[in-house]
């Protein structure tokens, strides 16, 4: 989410040589959200939400889209949910986990992951003591171990710090991409003209 910064109004402020970053407020833009469910839902509700063809041809040629191309809202929701209850996780961490990963697919090949998109993971060592969702980071490199034949992934996260996560041995969720988002919509729409 993108913020807007903007200086408040005070006579100190404009005399003070050096300025306060406590002064510095966070305003919303027109198309801030709060959070991923505020844009998930911007996405289906807005009747204006872009159906541009040009847009949706260029996301539709895209090699990095052909996974989801076929794919909805519906579809991709029932997978993550599927995937999360046979994780047999206590029920109010399901919900948690649902609602923090609605903005998410489930990724479960190594070559469906994508640089530069967000992922976040549950890690299957954690499920039988305490199960948690981390809070991720982007994706920036995929090699496979040929010792062990496992793929590890290589992660930077908001602060930073890059580390390597083992793809079978974690359960993956990517966040959807914007031309995903775009496809989505376009698939969407299609499946209820027909209807």
């Amino acid at each position: 989410m993108e913020l807007e910064y903007a200086l408040t109004a005070s006579a100190s402020a404009a005399t003070a040589s050096a300025p306060d970053i406590n002064k510095y407020q966070p305003c919303d833009s027109d198309y801030a959200v709060d959070s991923d469910e505020d844009l998930l839902q911007s996405v289906l509700d807005e009747p204006t939400f872009p159906l541009d063809v040009n847009a949706i041809l260029a996301a539709m040629t895209k090699e990095d889209n052909a996974t989801i191309a076929n794919m909805t809202f519906k579809q991709i929701e029932a997978r993550r949910c599927e995937i999360l209850s046979s994780l047999e996780l206590p029920t109010e961490k399901y919900d948690v986990f649902c609602k923090k990963l609605q903005m998410y697919r489930v990724i479960e090949r190594p070559q469906d992951l994508r640089h530069g998109q967000l992922l976040r993971w549950i890690p299957l060592r954690s499920l039988s003591q305490n199960p948690y969702l981390t809070l991720g980071g982007t994706i920036f490199n995929i090699k496979q171990n040929i010792t062990d034949g496992l793929h590890q992934v290589t992660i930077r996260n908001v602060k930073g710090f890059v580390y390597q996560i083992k793809f079978e041995l974690n359960v993956m969720f990517q966040r959807l991409s914007k031309d995903e988002l775009l496809i989505l919509r376009a698939v969407d729409y299609v499946s209820d003209v027909k209807l």
